[in-house]
């Protein structure tokens, strides 16, 4: 991370310090080395220098960033490279309604949607977490020091400046999958609960099935036997049916002849009255067909009247819509006469008031002048010219109207054609006379001397027919012999009851063979479904044995990556990475006291300490400080002074680590140092001076830019960017 240019505009340190609304830093202009920002009190300093960090935070100020700007178009630009990218922060705040915007471009390509939550998670992505970041890159006021994070919040510190977070992901990708695999035991534990509850369900079943199978033999043994009586009583029955069989049929035969006797007796009695019925029918038709002749002009005057009714009424109708046609005309003819009346009336009337109005007397009259001026004189003349427009008009409407004229001479003609006295007169005879001949029936009388004419042909060879059939029908009835049957019928009841007995014994062993198939059936469809569910249990037996391998299978999984869990763990690997860390800290530090201090101090890191009472290590996360005098100290323990020392040594020790590029993040080639050295005494502040350049050395750093109040510090740095005067100043 060096950095390029930073501009910042509406920030309430930079407006309070130097006066202005916006500055524009360049950093290109500095060479490698150290870089002092030098100014008085509040002018603007720590703005500039902790506003050089791509995060959305202040190192020692809380609170948004739009708490510390004032205008609503406030921005933040900071340009540097990263590696080989070029890296460009863009921040837009609004200090009125407190919005935020941010972007991210690498390479000129823009990495988020403007929205502060992924302009933050492409940050961290990058570039790291705020708290290593100002742990070891950025040196703020008032930070909390090391000593003052939890063993926890060091340990986390350090593992993710160690790049120990990829382990910590497959520790927790393992314990999900060893999770997952405990579920799956559960589960298979569940369900393999159930395997005894199967095997006694099965030893039930085989029981049933045995029992089932030894009354199935029991009642096919039945079924044999019944099925041999019910074949000796089908063969006498099929005797004493062949024996009924020939007595019912003397009997019908018998029956046969009385009820043909009977019938040819009912038969002369039919065709005696159906011949009487017809020589009625025939004397009838008869008197109809004498009187046809009559009839027939009866009906045709009938038909004559008829069809003169339809016409006068048609004729009628016609009159009648006339009629209503002139009603029409003159209810029009008068609605037109009446309106002409009004407006005579009414112009006549207005021609009146007019004319009152009018006054010749009047001496003004003979001055037009002031016919302008005097409202009486102007409705006067107004007056005259109306009342000549009205006269004119009056004579008009007082003229007699061609239309209406013509409209009367035609209402007065449709009323001589709507005249339909006379029709009406012939009319009402003409129905009178119509009624008459519906009285005599004419037209149905004549329709029916019509068809008797026709039916007379009909009638007299069916006569003669019936003449035929009575003759044969007696002469058969003649021939007819009467036959006893008393004795048929006595042997008939007695073949009849032995049918009877047979048949019910038959019927008897056929509904008990049905009912031993019908226990047969449910025997085998109860074998069938035993059967099934044996299998059903037997298959489920052999499910769980294939079960009781993958629980043994899945024990071993959950085993194994549990202990890879442990393994790439806080306690596993990753302490191990820690516990290999704490020399190379150490080494750096050690050796940047050296170059401050000579060996006055030396420091360790303790990862474990063996507690005698439980014989057993235990993880802590201490710092050790050895004195040349041999004794040993936490560093809790130490005065002020000393304590800020170490902490500082400890600090640009991470930084240098992670300077370096640690965890495969990109070279942090620019490194801040905000007033660290504000507890110093003047000897030590030159000391911290040393420690700082060493530290710029060791981490292969481009700029360490450094804020003190020290001028003595401030000068024994070469380069500076001096804040003051409503301006900025290089000085390289």
């Amino acid at each position: 991370m060096r950095f390029k240019r930073l501009f910042l505009r509406g920030w309430i340190g930079v407006q309070r310090g130097l006066g202005c609304d916006e500055i524009e830093v360049d950093f290109t202009r500095f060479s490698p080395g150290l870089v002092a920002l030098v100014g008085a009190n509040g002018s603007g300093k720590s703005t500039v220098l902790e506003n050089l960090t791509p995060y959305l935070q202040l190192a020692s100020r809380s609170g948004a960033l739009t708490n510390h700007v004032y205008l609503k178009d406030s921005r933040k630009e900071l340009e540097f490279d990263w590696g080989n990218d070029k890296i460009k922060c863009v921040i837009l705040l609004n200090a009125k309604d407190k919005s935020t915007q941010t972007f991210l471009y690498v390479n000129d390509t823009v990495q988020n949607d403007g929205k502060v939550n992924t302009y933050e998670e492409v940050v961290n992505r990058l570039f790291g977490s705020p708290k290593l970041f100002f742990h070891s890159v950025f040196s703020a006021q008032h930070r909390t020091p090391l000593t003052e994070l939890t063993k926890g919040e060091r340990k986390e510190l350090f593992t993710e400046l160690l790049g120990l977070s990829y382990l910590q992901e497959v520790s927790d990708v393992a314990k999900k999958t060893s999770d997952l695999h405990n579920d799956k035991l559960n589960l298979l534990t569940h369900e393999l609960a159930r395997k005894n509850t199967v095997e006694q369900e099965l030893a039930t079943l085989v029981e049933r099935a045995t029992g089932a199978e030894s009354k199935q033999k029991e009642r096919t043994s039945d079924q044999t036997r019944t099925n041999v009586v019910l074949t000796q009583e089908q063969e006498e029955l099929e005797v004493a049916d062949k024996l009924h069989h020939e007595l019912d049929l003397k009997v019908r035969v018998a029956e046969s002849r009385m009820k043909e006797r009977e019938r040819l007796d009912a038969t002369c009695k039919t065709l005696w009255l159906e011949r009487d019925a017809i020589q009625l029918e025939l004397e009838q038709t008869s008197k109809l067909v004498e009187e046809l002749p009559q009839l027939k002009e009866k009906y045709k005057y009938w038909q004559q009247v008829t069809d003169r009714i339809a016409t006068l009424e048609e004729q009628e109708r016609k009159c009648s819509e006339v009629g209503n046609r002139a009603l029409a005309l003159k209810h029009e003819h008068d609605v037109k006469r009446n309106k002409r009346e009004i407006e005579v009336r009414a112009t006549e009337v207005l021609l009146q008031t007019l004319s009152k109005q009018i006054r010749d007397d009047v001496p003004c009259l003979l001055q037009p002048e002031l016919f302008n001026t005097c409202p009486l004189l102007a409705n006067v003349r107004t007056a005259r010219a109306q009342v000549v427009l009205l006269t004119a008009e009056l004579q008009v409407l007082q003229q007699p109207d061609p239309e209406m004229a013509s409209r009367v001479g035609e209402i007065e003609r449709l009323w001589l054609e709507a005249d339909t006295e006379e029709l009406r007169k012939e009319l009402t005879s003409l129905v009178h006379e119509r009624r008459t001949l519906l009285n005599e029936q004419v037209s149905e009388r004549f329709l029916r001397a019509q068809n008797a004419s026709d039916r007379l042909n009909v009638l007299q060879p069916r006569l003669e027919d019936k003449n035929h059939q009575y003759e044969e029908a007696s002469r058969l009835l003649e021939q007819t012999d009467v036959i006893t049957t008393i004795d048929l019928v006595k042997q008939l009841g007695c073949a009849k009851s032995v049918v009877e007995a047979h048949t019910k014994s038959t019927r008897e062993l056929r509904q008990l063979l049905q009912d031993i198939d019908r226990e047969l059936v449910g025997l085998s469809t109860l074998l069938r479904e035993l059967e099934l569910q044996r299998s059903k249990l037997a298959n489920e037996l052999t499910r769980f044995e294939e079960k009781e391998r993958v629980y043994d299978t899945t024990l071993v999984k959950r085993d194994s990556w549990l202990s890879i869990s442990k393994a790439f763990g806080k306690d596993g690997i990753q302490a191990f990475e820690l516990d290999a860390a704490g020399p190379k800290i150490t080494h750096l530090a050690n050796e940047l006291l050296l170059s401050a201090f000579g060996s006055r101090f030396t420091i360790s890191l303790e990862t474990l300490r063996y507690n005698i009472s439980t014989k057993s290590y235990r993880e802590v996360f201490d710092v050790v400080v050895h004195r040349e005098d041999g004794t040993d100290q936490l560093v809790e323990t130490l005065s002020g002074g000393e304590r800020v020392w170490i902490e500082t040594a400890i600090a640009e020790a991470i930084g240098v680590l992670n300077t370096l590029g640690r965890g495969g993040r990109g070279v942090y080639e620019s490194v801040c140092a905000d007033e660290i050295d504000g507890a110093l005494d003047p000897d030590n502040k030159l000391r911290f001076l040393a420690m700082v350049e060493k530290s710029h050395v060791l981490g292969k750093r481009y700029h360490t830019f450094l804020v003190t109040q020290s001028e003595t510090v401030s000068m024994s740095v070469a380069q500076r960017l001096v804040l003051g005067g409503g301006r900025i100043a290089y000085e390289c």
